[in-house]
């Protein structure tokens, strides 16, 4: 195990989620102005699109089959055969850098590893996580505004609606079917559900003012002051949930995907001013491990990260011998989490074993202060930095 003054791995959560939503947004929209305008520069322009949306999140290539199915379930929209050549040429274009890099560096193989422990990896959830999770984050009231829309509107439907529902499903469907489900896959969906929501709301709005044209398509919409108490519910749950988000409620547990581990900053902050330099941890997984390391910035290793390379993802360092390393002093600290330990218990009672069997100190620890049953306040520790010696 090499000896550095830190490696630092940046959680592509963080980095990458962000860029991906905005693409795979700016790739809607550039095929809405196609379905507007007919002109084929807006096909070319999505094309660009999706491939800095793959370069932002590989995993967002199953969006070129919700483009492909919105163009064939769309036959109002007249696209050449040459701009279906064409557009996947420019995003191709687009990719090309990324793949050469690794060619020129040399990387390749890094590339098929990842390539390889993408399709096989274990499943990280179970099949209903999605159900559970996406729901809740989106607004249940932003879907039930978006699922009630199309109801009562279908008679009105047209390739927008094609376009925002291939948009939501095939990502759906293909991430539900996958046995990795991860929480930042479906982010690009919120985007076309919001939509939809809007279309509700906007047009029962309208309806207030063009009674004669909601006649025609069957609906005489809302009255005004149920579509105002519509509209204010959706936007209270909103701004409710984003209250949670921005002050949130102390907890224990912790969604991978989500970003943000309470107390992992603080204590990367206690190590870059605490601990020598060259120090370097073990941690029950890679999520604390990438913490230390962005905030720390010592090196930290995974104790559950899988040897065998088909099992892990190729940026992590497996430890081949925990016994060894710490032996030989090459693994002073040993860091435990509350998060890490809900996911994976047995790693953490066998990390607790290596803190009990080398004289584990603890020497810095963060908690949090939350309300237990009978409303007491309680204070439970969820990150302990433990100093350990042969």
């Amino acid at each position: 195990m090499a000896v550095m003054p830190y490696h630092v791995v940046v959680s592509r959560q963080v980095l990458l989620d962000g860029p991906m939503v905005f693409f795979s947004t700016l790739t809607l929209y550039m095929l809405a102005r196609f379905g507007i305008s007919q002109r084929t520069r807006w096909i070319y322009a999505a094309g660009i699109a999706m491939g800095l949306t793959f370069l932002s999140k590989e995993t967002s290539i199953i969006l070129l089959g919700a483009i492909y199915a919105f163009l064939a379930l769309a036959p109002e929209l007249h696209v050449r055969v040459r701009d279906l050549i064409i557009a996947p040429i420019l995003m191709a274009l687009v990719i090309a850098p990324f793949p050469l890099s690794l060619i020129i560096a040399g990387g390749t193989s890094t590339g098929q590893q990842y390539l390889v422990w993408q399709l096989f990896r274990r499943p990280n959830h179970t099949a209903t996580f999605y159900l559970e999770t996406v729901p809740p984050a989106v607004g249940i009231l932003v879907i039930a505004a978006a699922a009630l829309g199309l109801i009562l509107l279908w008679r009105q439907h047209s390739w927008r609606e094609k376009l925002l529902l291939s948009w939501i499903l095939v990502p759906t469907i293909f991430f539900q079917i996958w046995p990795v489900k991860g929480f930042q896959y479906l982010l690009s969906i919120a985007p076309p559900v919001a939509i939809l929501a809007a279309r509700l709301l906007g047009y029962s709005w309208n309806a207030i003012r063009n009674r004669q044209e909601t006649a025609r398509v069957g609906w005489v919409g809302m009255p005004p002051i149920i579509s105002w108490l519509a509209t204010a519910a959706v936007v209270f749950s909103l701004a409710l949930g984003t209250w949670q988000r921005v002050q949130p409620v102390p907890s224990a547990a912790f969604l991978a995907g989500t970003g943000g581990v309470p107390g992992g900053r603080e204590t990367g902050a206690w190590i870059n001013a605490n601990v020598p330099a060259y120090s370097q941890f073990m941690t029950i997984g890679p999520s604390m491990a990438n913490i230390i390391q962005f905030y720390g910035a010592r090196r930290a290793y995974g104790l559950g990260v899988s040897p065998n390379p088909l099992h892990r993802n190729p940026a992590y360092e497996p430890i081949n011998n925990p016994d060894d390393q710490i032996r030989s002093s090459e693994i002073q600290y040993i860091v435990w989490d509350s998060f890490s330990a809900a996911r994976t218990p047995f790693f953490a009672d066998k990390l607790m074993g290596y803190v009990n069997k080398y004289y584990g100190r603890a020497i810095h620890t963060e908690s949090i202060t939350f309300q237990d049953a009978n409303g007491n306040l309680v204070s439970k520790p969820i990150i302990i930095v433990y100093e350990v010696r042969p």
